[in-house]
């Protein structure tokens, strides 16, 4: 796993790093001070699959940094102050570290990114953001994933949390095996689908039925991950 750090405090960064370096399945491709070094190394470099990112940084802090990625990494912020731990949950943190940081503690964080970037199967769970509280939403009770331009809606069987996520972000968190885009603005779990209908999946929420469109180009792709057999 590729990663990089973002800190302007030379004793954090250089921590982190001897964490980074102590983990076999990690590396470091590159340390910042400056969230804007940060940024023009990302425009041109590609394949970063985790940014350690401190949350007060001179001239764009952590959050402000965040905005301006379209499809972000995965994010592991970083903070002396545990203030920021619900917003950056918000903002689709994978994990929040607190300053002094324990290897411990790092490894429970890249572990987490690990696994999302490979998840295993129908097993596991999401913290999701609902007012002041996160609350563990586990992948089997989410229905579907919308769109909402820089957000996202995730719908489960009776709650709705919007996150500051895209939509292709979203995906590379959910397993594949449960989770498949049928539209350029939907994600739906498949295990969930009660009928097809020509292009509409129809899902079942609260007791109502409600129609999603199934784009054109992921058509064949959801079909081929459907078990069903044809009944005369």
């Amino acid at each position: 796993m590729r990663c990089i750090i973002i800190d302007d405090d030379a004793v954090s960064r250089r921590i982190l790093l001897e964490y980074v370096n102590q983990t076999d399945f990690m590396v470091s491709a590159g340390e910042f001070a400056s969230s804007i070094e940060a940024l023009n190394f990302l425009k041109r470099e590609n394949g970063i699959d985790l940014v350690f990112l401190d949350v007060m940084l001179p001239n764009m802090d952590g959050f402000e940094f965040l905005d301006t990625l379209e499809n972000p990494p995965q994010v592991i912020m970083v903070s002396a102050s545990d203030s920021y731990a619900v917003r950056a949950f918000d903002f689709g943190a994978t994990d929040y570290l607190l300053k002094p940081i324990s290897y411990a503690r790092f490894f429970k964080g890249v572990s987490k990114a690990m696994k999302w970037m490979h998840p295993t199967g129908a097993e596991g769970e999401l913290f999701l953001k609902k007012n002041a509280s996160l609350v563990r939403v586990p992948y089997s009770s989410i229905l579907w994933v919308e769109s909402m331009e820089n957000y996202v809606k995730i719908i489960t069987d009776n709650e709705k949390f919007t996150l500051h996520f895209t939509l292709k972000t979203t995906e590379g968190h959910m397993p594949p095996s449960m989770f498949r885009r049928i539209h350029r603005s939907y994600i739906v779990n498949i295990t969930r689908i009660q009928s097809i209908e020509d292009s509409s999946v129809i899902m079942l929420q609260e007791g109502k039925p409600v129609s999603l469109p199934i784009g054109k180009s992921y058509k064949d792709a959801l079909m081929s991950a459907l078990r069903f057999i044809t009944v005369k």
